[in-house]
Order: C-alpha cells, then sequence, then structure tokens
C-alpha cells in the first residue's frame, strides 16, 4: 500500500504485484506500480508509466488500488515470461476471474504499436479461444499449452465415457472422443493410497473396456520430456481412425 500511495494519485499495484494479490501467480520480491504520471522520483520500486489505464481496468484489492484482472494479464507479457502469463491466465479463468471476452476487451483498448506484452496475451487468447471445455489443475493447463504450441488439435477436457448402456463409467481428463483417445494426468500425489490405486485400476479398465486407447503422464513427463508427450499423442491421432459413435 505504501508503495502505491507514494507513486502519487491514480497510481495502482501492477504486474506481477496485481497477479500476486490477486493470487494468480506468487507475491513477488519486488513490488510494481503502475502510474499515469510522466515525471516521477526515484523509488526502491519498480514504476510503470502507463498512459491508457482506465478506471474501469483497476479495482480496489485489500485496500490496495491494483490493475483488474484482465488488464494485469495483458500487462504481465511486459514483465515476465510466456510460460508465466499462461500460468497466471489459466489460473485465473480457473478462478472465474476474467472471461475471455474481457480480456479481449483490454487488448483492444490498450493495443497499439509498440505496447508491450499485448502480443503475449493475444496470443495466448486465441489458442484459448479454440479450447474445448475448462481444466481443473496447473497441469492439466501445462498440458494443453504443450498441444497448442505444437499445433495439435485441441481435445476435450473432462469428457466423461459412457459405456453400451449409455452409463458413464468414468470422466477422462483429456479426450478426443471422436478417434477414442483419452489422455489422463497423474499428478505428485497420485496413488497415494491403496484404495485410490485400486479405485483407477477399476475406472482404467472401463475406460479401456468402451474401447478407448488410453495415455498416461506424470508431472515429470510434462516438465522433462514434453516433446516426447507431444509426439505419442501426435502418432495416436494418426494411427486411430475417426469412430462414428462417440463417447
Amino acid at each position: 500500500m505504501a508503495a502505491v500511495l507514494s507513486a502519487g494519485v491514480g497510481a495502482v499495484a501492477s504486474h506481477r504485484s496485481a497477479a500476486g494479490l490477486l493470487g494468480i501467480l506468487p507475491w513477488p520480491r519486488q513490488m510494481h506500480v503502475a502510474t499515469r504520471r510522466r515525471r516521477w522520483s526515484p523509488k526502491p520500486f519498480v514504476v510503470h508509466r502507463s498512459t491508457d489505464l482506465v478506471p474501469d481496468q483497476t479495482m480496489v484489492l485489500r485496500c490496495v488500488p491494483t490493475t483488474g484482472p484482465a488488464r494485469t494479464i495483458v500487462d504481465l507479457g511486459a514483465a515476465v515470461g510466456r510460460r508465466t502469463v499462461a500460468l497466471a491466465f489459466d489460473k485465473a479463468l480457473r478462478d472465474r476471474l476474467v472471461t475471455l471476452e474481457r480480456v479481449a476487451e483490454v487488448i483492444d483498448d490498450v493495443a497499439r504499436q509498440g505496447r508491450t506484452g499485448v502480443g503475449t496475451a493475444r496470443a495466448l487468447l486465441e489458442i484459448r479461444l479454440e479450447w474445448r471445455g475448462d481444466t481443473e489443475s496447473p497441469l492439466e493447463d501445462l498440458f494443453r499449452q504443450l498441444l497448442a504450441d505444437a499445433g495439435l488439435p485441441m481435445p476435450m477436457a473432462q469428457h466423461p465415457v459412457r459405456d453400451r448402456l449409455g452409463v458413464v463409467v468414468a470422466r477422462l481428463d483429456f479426450a478426443y472422443p471422436e478417434r477414442r483417445l483419452g489422455i489422463e494426468l497423474d499428478g505428485f500425489r497420485f496413488h497415494s493410497d491403496p484404495k485410490t490405486f485400486a479405485d483407477d485400476r477399476v475406472r482404467q479398465n472401463a475406460v479401456l473396456s468402451s474401447g478407448y486407447r488410453l495415455l498416461r503422464y506424470t508431472a515429470r513427463d510434462l516438465r522433462d520430456t514434453p516433446q516426447r508427450v507431444v509426439a505419442e499423442v501426435a502418432r495416436s491421432l494418426t494411427e486411430l481412425p475417426v469412430n462414428g459413435s462417440v463417447g
């Protein structure tokens, strides 16, 4: 709060500091503040001059004036890498802090030649406009981003698998139902107890009995060997025929 006040009237927390306040990124070591002022004295924090900052792109959070979720996502491209912006973007979507439409509006409002950060936000927005269904974890967000970066078609998220009677027997993290290809992601706490392990095997058998090919990946797979993961998904999409019965 002190940093925002010392930056003058109209100043707001921005960039990584705004993301920290919103809970979409960890709190940064250094404070970031945005102001419309042309000049300011040296500060022990990062000051961003922002002539296009308007009231409907700001809010007050925990008594601190700050950029709103959509503006924060657009601004982050000027302060952090694309992967970090993507993580913040997806966390904001999962937490229902922002919509794709609102991010598009802010991009249109601030886009101009030489405006840093907008290109990153626009590219990530275009990818997410093609996504099918909502994810439930950062691991799922990372997987979908890997597929998007590789130019692969987007799978359905949280897809229900039904048996021949139409009863839901499982829900897959991701699926290409038209090819009966399922993908499951196992986090670090996967198989934490015997019951979970046993239940998962029953569920997996039900998926396979429904005619699906199932690919499974861990968080380590996505982190250490993303090229292998993408190649296996691409190969399966090539090998499996389109199935007229989707379920």
